[in-house]
């Protein structure tokens, strides 16, 4: 009678209250346990993204600083080329110059002195 159903709910209550009791059937204490999870990957991403952003910086760093090194170097070539061209120039015209001067020195001598006798 009596005393066995007080005894049959007395289980059933012990049971009911172990799993009441237990954290792991807890709705709130599972969803506080899902959310730091969810935190601490949240917090991982925010961390890669942030690496992301400073490597992305750095590349970004290192593009301006050789794109500015390439305009360097293309102002000093054409520098460059444009200091031997006008070498190359002046020493075409005195090369010029100096061919010019023997071939009238060799038709003088042909012609027999600065008078052109013979060339008349």
């Amino acid at each position: 009678g009596f005393p066995g159903y007080a005894r049959n709910l007395k289980g059933i209550l012990r049971s009911k209250m172990a799993h009441y009791n237990d954290p792991a059937s807890d709705d709130i204490t599972r969803a506080r346990s899902q959310l730091n999870e969810v935190s601490g990957v949240m917090m991982d991403n925010i961390d890669k993204v942030l690496e992301r952003g400073n490597r992305l910086e750095d590349l970004h760093e290192k593009t301006t600083t050789l794109k500015d090194q390439g305009k360097q170097f293309n102002r000093q070539a054409t520098s460059l080329k444009r200091h031997f061209c006008l070498k190359h120039a002046k020493m075409t015209f005195i090369l010029i110059v100096i061919i010019l001067v023997v071939l009238f020195f060799i038709v003088v001598a042909g012609c027999g002195g600065f008078s052109f006798p013979r060339c008349k």
